[in-house]
């Protein structure tokens, strides 16, 4: 279930097992993507019961910080904002090293009323971070607030130069 708002902790909890035990009956090894409650956050991940299954990726989204990730105000890219956002990632691959689960960032994005600048920086940190720590990212377009790519035009934004040419596999010019 993504972003499982409105579900308790153990409520979150019950409906893995539950799923899983559907899942399982007909796909014994297929991997199954895992959130914790309400918004699938890092925090809520790293405090969910882990479901008793070999084949689990477990899953957060994040667009921290708040404001200016989720609505676009203020700035970012100061060694506060990247000691902040690296804090969250090393959280969570304590956690994914403790629980011997890999990681999948389902979704980050920046609105894109948000300074230019500003928004690079947070991609770029996203990207690199992901990297650093051994995450899958997955940035999040929903074709209004948060475009990687105008749909209309079919053009893909600035961002994505940063998304494809940011952390340390990307090829260098």
């Amino acid at each position: 279930l993504n972003e499982p708002k409105g579900l308790s902790e153990a409520q979150n909890n019950e409906m893995h097992a539950r799923v899983l035990g559907i899942i399982r009956r007909t796909n014994p090894t297929r991997n199954v993507i895992v959130q914790g409650n309400e918004w699938g956050g890092a925090n809520q991940l790293v405090t969910m019961e882990i479901p008793d299954d070999p084949y689990i990726i477990g899953s957060f989204h994040s667009y921290d910080p708040w404001p200016f990730g989720l609505e676009g105000t203020g700035s970012f890219g100061s060694s506060y904002d990247l000691q902040k956002l690296e804090e969250k990632f090393i959280m969570v691959r304590q956690w994914a090293d403790t629980s011997n689960i890999p990681v999948f960032l389902g979704e980050f994005a920046c609105n894109m009323s948000a300074d230019y600048n500003s928004r690079m920086n947070h991609y770029r940190a996203y990207v690199d971070f992901s990297q650093k720590y051994g995450f899958t990212p997955v940035t999040w377009d929903c074709g209004s607030g948060f475009q990687a790519m105008d749909r209309r035009a079919l053009k893909w934004r600035p961002v994505k130069e940063v998304l494809m040419h940011s952390g340390t596999f990307a090829p260098r010019f």
